[in-house]
């Protein structure tokens, strides 16, 4: 049988296996963004290197490339949550190469927490196997056995990835690793290549004497932002509030420019309006509004995406892609049951 230091070496020939991860940081100008290089073993005190280097640089919008055998799972873990949690990016990649790396076992669950997962090729190989303790085991008692592999289950279902996935690691002998390629990093959702699961949540407004009024929230993230499709009834006619998050600058620039506003179905432009009609910029967030009729409703529910765009009479239009097909059921529920009193908004209210 291999020495387990051998074995390393065979599996990751480019990776020192004594160098504990360092960052390194890079500018990205094109995207507005800093380049975070991070690579070799995580080690306990990965995750608070990390924490003082986002404070030190003072880094907003930010892409993490990874290079790594892995380390510490828990580390890991800590390190993916970091990461969820300011909403960076993640990818596999070196200061040399960013379309070519290495990122396995405790690496990946790092990986996992980035809001876009981004994997372009077979040459950016991440790769999953069976959770071990320090010494080499696989698991301790039965208890820390069964915490573990709930902590693991509960991450993934946090980070938005498939449970299948914690399957093909735990068929995986922690001597080998299972090699992802890019389909099945996107089939398990390991990787999104920036855009995330559409959510859909009704949620409530309130109006006097604190009545509750509920509406319908569809939400999306992809790289170019985040976007949203907020419905709600009033008088017995069904609205929608198509909302792209950027910045103020950027809103008010749309908004004004404007000079063709729409939405966009499977089957082409829908609901277009001219000028600054149906548009508006608030709290930098970007609006398309428009009344719904029946008909409306019945061409946006056989569609599999409404998308929202602005032109500004160029070549060009910027606006946001959003897939409505995962909830589309949820939508059906909703948009269907206008005019019922539990849905019919107060003439009065608004959301904003």
């Amino acid at each position: 049988m291999l020495k387990p230091i051998l074995f390393l070496m065979l599996l990751f020939p480019n990776i020192l296996l004594s160098e504990a991860m360092h960052f390194t940081v890079e500018t990205d100008y094109m995207n507005h963004r800093a380049m975070i290089y991070a690579s070799g073993e995580i080690e306990h005190g990965t995750a608070l290197k990390l924490i003082h280097l986002i404070k030190e640089k003072n880094i907003g919008n930010a892409i993490v490339y990874f290079n790594s055998y892995g380390g510490s799972l828990e580390e890991g873990m800590i390190i993916g949550r970091i990461i969820r949690e300011m909403r960076y990016a993640t990818s596999i990649g070196t200061t040399g190469d960013r379309m070519s790396g290495t990122c396995a076992s405790a690496c990946s669950y790092a990986f996992a927490g980035g809001a876009s997962r981004y994997i372009y090729n077979d040459r950016q190989r991440l790769g999953l196997h069976q959770f071990y303790n320090e010494n080499g085991r696989n698991f301790g008692s039965i208890a820390q056995t069964q915490q573990t592999t709930a902590d693991i289950v509960k991450y993934l279902s946090d980070m938005g990835i498939d449970e299948r996935a914690f399957v093909v690691a735990s068929k995986t002998d922690k001597n080998s690793v299972t090699w992802l390629s890019k389909a099945e990093a996107l089939k398990l959702n390991f990787a999104n290549n920036g855009k995330t699961e559409t959510t859909a949540e009704i949620k409530i407004t309130y109006g006097p004497n604190n009545k509750q009024y509920p509406y319908l929230r569809i939400e999306q993230e992809r790289a170019g932002g985040i976007g949203k499709l907020l419905f709600y009834c009033k008088d017995h006619t069904m609205y929608v509030d198509g909302m792209i998050l950027t910045n103020v600058e950027n809103s008010i620039r749309q908004s004004q420019n404007s000079k063709r506003n729409y939405f966009e179905l499977s089957d082409g432009m829908f609901l277009p309006q001219y000028g600054q009609n149906g548009i508006r910029a608030d709290h930098g967030s970007l609006f398309i509004s428009r009344k719904l009729s029946d008909m409306d409703i019945q061409k946006i529910l056989n569609s599999n995406v409404m998308n929202m765009w602005t032109e500004d009479g160029g070549n060009f239009r910027w606006g946001l892609e959003l897939d409505i097909y995962p909830v589309k059921e949820k939508m059906r529920e909703f948009l269907t049951g206008c005019g019922t009193p539990e849905l019919d908004m107060d003439t009065t209210l608004s959301l904003f």
